[in-house]
């Protein structure tokens, strides 16, 4: 049970961790290991946290390549808390101020101080240079605590996540939330009202992160719009203009402009609303 205790505890919306429990315990829903991963790689855990749980996992059945992705992720972690550490001070922590023209870099060599540069400026992203060897190791995004949120090789052009990428495994969750429904973010410190207007999940998505398992929402105070009839004339509209439809500017209609995606996993239904 400590897997699945854990794996529960990572969930952020209490809505979706209470609805996915009982699912589970009537056997309606039966996460894989690579469901789990997603889950855990999506969630509010640092990087640690996420490594402790994949070396949890790593006791159960799993396939090849699931244990392969697992020991790599695990390594990857064991790696960048030796450069956090950074004894020998053989790394540097470079931020980058892409508002300055031209831009400037600024060069760190504690993972701390770095940090509490971003939080200043409120970014979040840094790379590890290995000046031993002299390249870009690794690329991090801190949250406003000092966390690593989450940490990937570094790239030139960016972050990649190819097909068959454990963490871009897409999850068909059961779903608690139907149109009308008021729900908020569990990521937004504000609670901010939003209405659902779309609780579909497709069957499959090839190349999948936390924002493909999702709801389609928009702001309470065009709830008005968050009907069965409305979302059913609005996907009616979609499909008369076809693709070109989006477009136009000038021809979105509300749920069109208006609407944002919230992950399900982040997804908190609110109970009581006064208009």
């Amino acid at each position: 049970m400590q897997v699945k205790d854990e794996y529960l505890r990572a969930i952020p919306s209490k809505t979706m961790r209470s609805f996915i429990s009982e699912k589970m315990a009537s056997g309606e829903f039966c996460p894989s290991p690579e469901d789990m991963v997603s889950a855990v790689f999506c969630s509010r855990w640092d990087i640690f946290e996420k490594a402790d749980f994949y070396r949890l996992l790593l006791n159960e059945e799993l396939s090849e390549d699931t244990r392969g992705q697992l020991e790599r992720l695990v390594s990857f972690s064991e790696f960048i808390g030796e450069c956090v550490e950074n004894k020998s001070l053989r790394y540097a922590f470079v931020c980058e101020d892409f508002l300055s023209e031209p831009e400037r870099e600024y060069v760190f060599n504690s993972f701390r101080r770095a940090a509490k540069y971003l939080r200043k400026t409120d970014g979040c992203y840094m790379y590890v240079k290995d000046k031993r060897e002299k390249r870009n190791a690794a690329e991090l995004i801190t949250d406003r605590r000092l966390r690593i949120t989450d940490a990937n090789e570094y790239h030139p052009h960016g972050w990649r996540r190819e097909k068959g990428d454990i963490t871009a495994h897409y999850v068909k969750y059961p779903v608690p939330f139907k149109v009308g429904d008021v729900v908020y973010s569990a990521a937004d410190p504000q609670r901010e009202l939003f209405c659902v207007v779309n609780a579909e999940q497709p069957d499959s998505c090839e190349l999948a992160d936390c924002w493909d398992s999702c709801v389609t929402v928009i702001p309470y105070k065009y709830r008005s719009y968050a009907t069965p009839e409305e979302v059913r004339a609005h996907y009616e509209r979609l499909s008369e203009k076809g693709v070109h439809f989006c477009n136009d500017i000038s021809e979105l209609d509300v749920i069109s402009r208006e609407h944002e995606h919230f992950p399900l996993i982040y997804t908190e239904l609110v109970d009581n609303v006064k208009s």
